[in-house]
């Protein structure tokens, strides 16, 4: 009688698995296009530019999150 429980509990996780991965992928497919459509091919340059500095070390200090904002703005435009 327990190992059919188990099973019936165990059926249950894994159609609740195939049901969430679906809707992962749906949200995922969703902010992928909508972020696709949002970021221009300069600022994925720029950015790319960005983290190829960290990986050899370099990097940038910001005093405030002002701070921090004005760089990000900088780089959009």
């Amino acid at each position: 009688m327990t190992t059919a429980i188990i099973q019936k509990e165990l059926k249950k996780v894994v159609e609740t698995q195939k049901r969430f991965e679906v809707e992962l992928n749906i949200i995922k497919k969703a902010i992928d296009e909508h972020a696709f459509e949002e970021v221009r091919p300069e600022y994925l340059k720029k950015l790319a530019q960005i983290d190829a500095e960290m990986d050899q070390g370099k990097g940038i200090k910001f005093r405030s999150r002002e701070e921090l904002k004005t760089y990000f703005d900088k780089l959009r435009s």
